[in-house]
């Protein structure tokens, strides 16, 4: 089917790759306008924020080197004990120095503010051979930088800083918020950064992948988004170290208005193309479902006519089976034969009652299975033949198929032995939303066997067609036949 414009006759398929190629040349070129501006206000605010970052950083690392320096100079002159008051009354010293250890010599001086002196053992032992250089050591749960400096006349001098009281001196420094930094040793060791779970971790490989980097899109590992980002090395107090600097995509509000307007541009052209091929659609899929619908009044139909069919022969049906029944008990046992007689009149008038739309309530397709049963424990006995029946009283507004109890049990004591030898055990459970009819499968000889008719389950299958609900199942598994009978 298609739509005729003059001389040109227009089919779906034209409609899709007509739209599709604007769709795509004009979001394309949209899309590319945008993130080309994008990228341009990206470098700029690299350039602005993290030159600006830059110097502040490098001003607050040239501070702690300029207030340990006039340490050393006090060291120099032989003043520990001034260097204590020093310590002890500037509050940043106080908390970010945890010890020193002084060697004038021969002689050696150890000097604790925050940690003991088998810690600071146990610490120095750890660094190794400096030479005016810093290293990163963990003890327990604290974490320190040591950093060595030689003084002048064979003088020198450990300094033990606190890791954690260095991120928190950074970040409560007031230095910007459109930008965050970390700090690494050479060998990958996090020393500062916002996130204190990264601290003391090693990140070598990622350090090394970010060497070099200069105005870089990259994902954050901390804020999980992309930031443009640099590395640059540093030396100082904490020595030779790495700082990668990441700098947050914020914008103006000039850009976001020009970006606003790119995107409305985009948006209304799309929404354009695509009303347009919408419109073309419509015309062409209204014929489209006008021949669908003739064709599904035509299936419903036909169902309605086999579900009519089908529905016609069950009462027939039982009414032959229980007379069946009926036949074998009269010369065996005549009493037994006219319980028989009343109990199947009482059946057969609720069968005669059944609702024509092929429904019938639960609790009363229960009971006439029940008396079904009797009729059955009569013919056969109770140690041959045995139904369990769960507790249904909750779900007494629900309905099922016409005799559909009724005739899966009957379909299971026809195909199957069923003597006292081998009883026959019918179990109707309640699944959630649906009615379970098991039964073990020992089927009959193939000369005893009752010819199958085939309709009970085509039957069942049919009713729940009509009525539109799915979740019908009849399937044998492991030795068990089982039929799933859903509420309607």
């Amino acid at each position: 089917m298609g739509i005729q414009i003059k001389d040109f006759k227009l089919k779906r398929i034209h409609i899709f790759l007509v739209g599709a190629l604007l769709l795509v040349l004009f979001g394309s070129i949209s899309l590319y306008l945008i993130n080309q501006k994008q990228q341009r206000l990206n470098k700029r605010l690299l350039g602005e924020f993290g030159v600006e970052s830059e110097l502040i950083i490098s001003k607050i690392l040239e501070g702690l080197d300029q207030r340990v320096e006039m340490l050393n100079k006090l060291l120099i002159v032989n003043s520990p004990a001034l260097v204590d008051e020093f310590v002890a009354q500037d509050s940043i010293n106080q908390r970010l120095i945890s010890a020193y250890f002084f060697r004038d010599g021969q002689h050696s001086q150890a000097h604790n503010f925050h940690i003991s002196n088998s810690a600071l053992d146990s610490v120095l032992s750890q660094v190794g051979d400096l030479y005016n250089d810093a290293r990163f050591v963990q003890l327990g749960d604290s974490m320190f930088m040591v950093r060595h400096v030689p003084l002048a006349s064979g003088k020198e001098v450990f300094w033990v800083l606190s890791v954690y009281e260095l991120n928190a001196y950074f970040w409560k420094s007031n230095w910007g918020n459109r930008a965050y930094f970390s700090l690494y040793t050479p060998d990958g060791i996090c020393v500062i950064h916002p996130d204190i779970k990264f601290v003391g971790k090693r990140f070598k490989e990622r350090l090394d992948e970010m060497e070099g980097l200069r105005d870089t899109v990259v994902l954050s590992d901390y804020l999980n988004i992309d930031v443009l980002a640099r590395s640059y090395n540093v030396r100082g107090l904490l020595g030779k170290s790495k700082i990668i600097l990441s700098v947050l995509l914020v914008f103006t509000e000039d850009e976001v208005n020009e970006l606003s307007r790119l995107t409305f541009g985009l948006g209304l052209g799309l929404m354009v193309i695509t009303i347009v091929m919408l419109q073309l659609l419509y015309r062409e899929r209204k014929r489209s479902q006008e021949g669908a619908m003739h064709n599904l009044q035509y299936e419903k139909e036909k169902a309605v006519m086999r579900f009519e069919s089908l529905r016609e022969q069950m009462n027939p049906h039982f009414l032959f089976n229980s007379l069946g029944s009926l036949h074998q008990l009269i010369p065996k046992d005549n009493e037994v034969a006219r319980r028989f007689v009343n109990k199947l009149a009482r059946v057969y008038r609720q069968v005669l009652q059944a609702d024509r739309s092929g429904l019938s309530a639960l609790p009363q397709e229960l009971e006439l299975v029940k008396a079904y049963a009797f009729l059955q424990e009569i013919r056969f006995g109770a140690t041959a033949f045995s139904i369990h029946i769960d507790d249904f009283s909750a779900f007494a507004d629900k309905k099922v198929p016409y005799l559909s109890l009724q005739t899966l049990v009957e379909n299971a004591i026809k195909h199957n032995e069923l003597s006292t030898e081998f009883p026959l055990s019918i179990c109707i459970k309640l699944e959630e939303d649906a009615v379970l009819i098991s039964n073990p499968i020992r089927k009959k000889n193939w000369e005893d066997t009752v010819p199958s008719t085939g309709y009970g389950i085509s039957y069942l299958a049919s009713v729940y067609q009509y009525a539109a609900v799915s979740g019908f199942y009849a399937r044998e598994e492991n030795g068990i036949f089982t039929v799933r009978l859903p509420f309607a």
